[in-house]
């Protein structure tokens, strides 16, 4: 009898400790469906600003293979707006990031819906803004239209 008795106490201890578990874990998670209501909310109340969109969002638009001719533009454009200019090289050594603007240009050149006129665009302003890469951004030209077969 008395196992019984501690048996049914170790029964009612489990139910009362899960329980506690449960609305500490349940409390926390009300809070937070909450908080993000109201955030959403604030954010659909605030007036949309037009943001900077990243170079690799840029990249993946320019490196899109069904990127029409406009998309292209926009994003060459706004590629040379924010990010046309390309850290100076050290030494004779071209910056660690030139590689991601060596893809861009590959990008723009190769791409099917590209044209002439864009590519020319691309590639005079981005040499005239960083002269000391001229020769690479001429290389990187040359690579994306050998590639154009």
């Amino acid at each position: 009898m008395h196992i019984i008795e501690l048996l049914i106490l170790i029964i009612a201890f489990s139910v009362v400790l899960g329980l506690l578990i449960f609305l500490y874990v349940y409390k926390p998670a009300q809070k937070r469906k909450a908080a993000m209501r109201l955030q959403a909310e604030a954010i659909k109340s605030t007036p949309q600003r037009s943001e900077i969109p990243t170079f690799d969002t840029l990249l993946l638009k320019i490196k899109n293979r069904y990127s029409d001719e406009a998309t292209l533009r926009e994003a060459a454009e706004l590629m040379l707006r924010y990010y046309g200019t390309i850290e100076p090289k050290h030494g004779v050594v071209p910056n660690k990031d030139f590689r991601r603007y060596g893809e861009a240009i590959y990008a723009i050149s190769a791409h099917p819906n590209t044209t002439k006129e864009l590519v020319v665009m691309f590639d005079r302003e981005l040499s005239r803004r960083n002269p000391s890469y001229a020769r690479e951004i001429e290389e990187m030209l040359n690579r994306g239209l050998s590639a154009r077969v």
